[in-house]
């Protein structure tokens, strides 16, 4: 065995026992578990028809109002001084429009 060899050896080893320490001091530092979605919750988001709406923010209360109103997202972006991609942002995320 080279020299350099038994010093990648050894290496690896500190680097191991160093990464093994890390994670343990600091839980980002983690591999991705393998359950980590609550399966009972989405069990239970189907039974009901899907994942709850969630309830809409004051500018997509705007967002909605407008698109109620035939507006399109470029015109709505430019009333209310947005970007078109914030305001499509607003739209995927409350599902927009509603009749509420």
């Amino acid at each position: 065995m080279n020299k350099w060899q038994e010093y990648q050896d050894r290496y690896k080893i500190a680097w191991d026992k160093q990464n093994i320490k890390d994670r343990a001091l600091n839980s980002k530092l983690r591999a991705p578990q393998v359950n980590h979605h609550n399966r009972e919750t989405h069990a239970e988001n189907g039974r009901k028809g899907g994942a709850p709406i969630l309830k809409l923010s004051k500018d997509a209360e705007t967002v909605n109002r407008m698109l109620n109103k035939k507006l399109s997202p470029k015109a709505i972006s430019d009333i209310l001084g947005k970007q078109v991609y914030e305001t499509k942002n607003i739209i995927k995320r409350y599902r927009l429009p509603r009749e509420e």
